[in-house]
């Protein structure tokens, strides 16, 4: 059965806005992912002020596959080698925490994981990151505290001292707020191998009673 002629024409017309707002939907989608990918391409430019606003961009971008690159920015920074090429503004590396925040739980995952890496200086690098994101890395407390009972935490130094990672993840506990009172009985159980330092001292005295018990 066929349309009436007024019926064909307006379904065509209707067919016809309905492809349009399909090109157009797959345009703009295709234009951010351009976008995007450009952002994660400036990561390794050698102007530094680009490679800052890159950041910041892909922070508010929420962008997952970013997430990768800017961890192995963490770990070519942690390796020593410079990769923030210029003094711009806050700094490139202090954007880096903002960034990850803004990405969400995968990101801060993905920061949490460096701290099994093998070389103490990513290890590091992850507990700065962890310190830098606060409270919205509450979710790292479990790992921080497998992390304080492991052997990872304390290393052997020629410069730095055996306990230089545990106490590290003790001050970064101290950035996660309140809900690091969970974290006290494993901070009391590893005292005997470590040396007292200031940082355990105002971790505790931030819980007293729990500490006591």
């Amino acid at each position: 059965m066929s349309l009436p002629p007024r019926s064909r024409k307006r379904f065509i017309k209707l067919a016809c806005l309905a492809t349009v707002a399909v090109v157009a939907l797959t345009a703009f989608a295709l234009r951010d992912v351009a976008r995007e990918l450009w952002y994660i391409h400036l990561l390794d430019s050698a102007d530094g002020w680009r490679q800052r606003d890159a950041i910041e961009a892909l922070g508010e971008m929420r962008s997952q596959r970013a997430i990768p690159h800017l961890i192995e920015l963490v770990r070519v920074g942690a390796d020593g080698d410079e990769i923030f090429v210029d003094d711009a503004w806050w700094g490139q590396s202090a954007m880096i925490p903002i960034a990850l925040a803004r990405i969400g739980p995968e990101a801060i995952q993905a920061v949490v994981e460096l701290l099994d890496d093998d070389d103490p200086d990513v290890q590091f690098a992850s507990l700065n990151l962890i310190a830098e994101l606060g409270p919205a890395a509450a979710d790292a407390l479990p790992a921080l505290i497998r992390y304080l009972q492991s052997e990872r935490a304390l290393i052997w130094d020629d410069v730095l001292p055996r306990d230089w990672l545990w106490t590290s993840a003790v001050e970064t506990l101290t950035s996660l707020g309140p809900i690091a009172v969970e974290a006290v009985p494993a901070v009391v159980d590893s005292l005997e191998r470590v040396e007292d330092s200031y940082e355990v001292k105002d971790f505790l005295e931030q819980f007293p009673r729990r500490s006591d018990n």
